[in-house]
């Protein structure tokens, strides 16, 4: 994929607000250290979004050594780099789930020797009308921990379905959209010898698929007992 570096002022994650859809700052409670160059972690964190979803500063919670950020809802911006030092690959496109369930995105980053990671970001997906949201990984957070570049392979983040979620496609960017339309996952890295950047994406979808009613899983249940049968008479 286009590959680019990531600009950002906090790291945050999101949670559902129990009220309608307004704009709402919000500030961080919990820190007033320098994020970044780019004012306090108070004055970094406060933003205003029109949606179902607010945004939490967890500042002193998330941020890992070496200042790598973890970044949800997609709050970044990449600019056109090459991505040939940093690599990022999905096993899949699109996954699916039904609603109040739960999915979790694998992949693979790889890293020429000598650069590291120092953000992560996941744009969460959308319909159109609702978003889903969910979080990073601890096993992606314990492979950011150390400074290194090893390759890493397996669970990356998951995407929580609510009960209530329409079924059909979420794949469209849910708040900010940056290198596309469509939702993505994507890591910056730098390079230690002269602090060069570079970054990846992929984009990703999931299908929301029905729960079939009681009364279709058992006819359906129905159904294969009765092939089953026919295929033993024959």
């Amino acid at each position: 994929m286009v590959g680019g570096t990531l600009g950002t002022a906090s790291v945050c994650q999101t949670i559902q607000s129990p009220t309608p859809a307004v704009a709402r700052p919000l500030r961080c409670p919990r820190s007033r250290r320098q994020t970044r160059g780019r004012g306090s972690a108070k004055d970094a964190a406060t933003i205003s979004f029109f949606g179902k979803y607010v945004l939490e500063c967890l500042c002193p919670l998330l941020e890992i050594p070496m200042k790598k950020l973890l970044l949800t809802l997609g709050a970044s911006a990449f600019a056109a780099l090459s991505f040939a030092s940093v690599n990022v690959n999905l096993d899949h496109e699109y996954w699916d789930g039904t609603p109040g369930s739960s999915v979790t995105i694998f992949g693979t980053i790889t890293l020429t020797p000598g650069w590291d990671i120092d953000i992560v970001e996941v744009e969460f997906p959308s319909n159109g009308t609702d978003s889903l949201v969910g979080g990073f990984h601890p096993d992606l957070i314990a492979y950011l921990l150390p400074v290194t570049s090893a390759t890493y392979s397996g669970a990356l983040f998951t995407i929580d379905i609510p009960a209530t979620a329409t079924p059909g496609l979420y794949d469209a960017s849910s708040f900010f959209p940056t290198n596309s339309s469509r939702a993505e996952f994507g890591v910056q890295a730098t390079r230690a010898s002269d602090n060069a950047k570079a970054g990846d994406y992929e984009n990703f979808g999931i299908n929301v698929q029905a729960v079939p009613e009681p009364g279709s899983l058992a006819a359906l249940g129905l159904g294969a007992a009765a092939f089953l049968r026919r295929r033993k008479r024959a």
